[in-house]
């Protein structure tokens, strides 16, 4: 048997915290394809649990902030449950450290997945003046 050296992946430990009208779901570890299903599963399994149509939660952030490798099979998870969040009316919201934007930048994924300051979104002609945008619009019903 050998022995796991450091340049191993970090076992990934995922936690959910759900709120009155918002989940957090928080990431620690290595977001590589080893990793990758089962965030995929916890993604899909709290959306599935908190996006129901009179349901109280309306937004849904997923914390990379002490994620150290943001992989390709990481990336496509996140734009999977962006499409489910949304489509539940979910507000979606990636927040990660300097080298997960530096990743997602890499990939052409920084401006589907993260947040954008609004002069960006203003000269692209979308979005009200003086807000944040997030990868999904405010609840479709609310608009």
């Amino acid at each position: 048997m050998s022995a796991i050296g450091p340049e191993i992946h970090r076992r990934p430990h995922i936690g959910v915290d759900v709120h009155p009208r918002a989940v957090r779901v928080r990431m620690q570890g290595d977001l590589d394809a080893g990793a990758a299903p089962r965030l995929d599963r916890v993604l899909t399994e709290t959306i599935s649990q908190v996006a129901t149509p009179s349901g109280p939660v309306t937004r849904m952030t997923i914390d990379l902030e002490a994620v150290d490798v943001l992989a390709a099979a990481g990336m496509t998870v996140l734009l999977r449950a962006r499409d489910a969040a949304e489509g539940l009316g979910l507000v979606y919201v990636v927040c990660v450290n300097p080298r997960g934007r530096r990743a997602l930048a890499m990939a052409g994924l920084d401006r589907c997945l993260l947040p954008q300051p609004t002069s960006d979104r203003t000269a692209a002609g979308s979005g009200p003046s003086g807000s944040m945008s997030t990868i999904a619009s405010s609840n479709p019903a609310s608009e």
